[in-house]
């Protein structure tokens, strides 16, 4: 029985040491992982996005222009500015985040509905109209933001 122990025992530390060699040479442990810039800035527009279902827009204004900073190239980050800005009443801020999105991602649902918002808070019913258009192709099957657009139309007169 010694002898098999003493197997045992050596099978075992072949196990741990293969383990502690894998962790060590994990591609985040190697430099192969995920940009910490790119982790960031999805933590940052997420922890946005909840300052902005709080209503707590002024709040996440500076942490989206920080993640834009980072990646000019977000259009959620465009989009969630382009809705905290709107929602003060900064209508000319707003509509440069939704059509920056837009032209990131022409068929981001979340900027096509907001800028429709936009639309429909200034008065442009025929452009609210175009943007409710606009979701019906990008979500044929129907989504959230289509309805929520066309409930905002509907709320006024259009």
């Amino acid at each position: 029985m010694h002898g098999w122990a003493r197997r045992c025992r050596a099978i075992a530390a072949g196990f741990t040491l293969s383990f502690a060699v894998s962790v060590a040479m994990t591609p985040a442990a190697l430099g192969a992982g995920p940009r910490p810039s790119a982790v960031n800035e999805n933590d940052v527009v997420a922890q946005a996005q909840r300052l902005i279902d709080r209503g707590a827009y002024a709040t996440a204004i500076p942490l989206l222009e920080g993640a834009l900073a980072e990646d000019p190239q977000s259009a959620d980050a465009h989009s969630l500015l382009g809705f905290a800005s709107r929602k003060l009443g900064r209508y000319d801020e707003a509509l440069a985040h939704y059509q920056q999105a837009l032209t990131i991602d022409p068929q981001h649902l979340g900027a096509l509905e907001y800028l429709g918002e936009l639309y429909v808070e200034t008065g442009q019913l025929s452009s609210a109209e175009a943007m409710l258009a606009r979701l019906a192709e990008a979500c044929p099957q129907g989504c959230e933001e289509h309805e929520d657009l066309a409930a905002a139309i509907a709320g006024h007169g259009g």
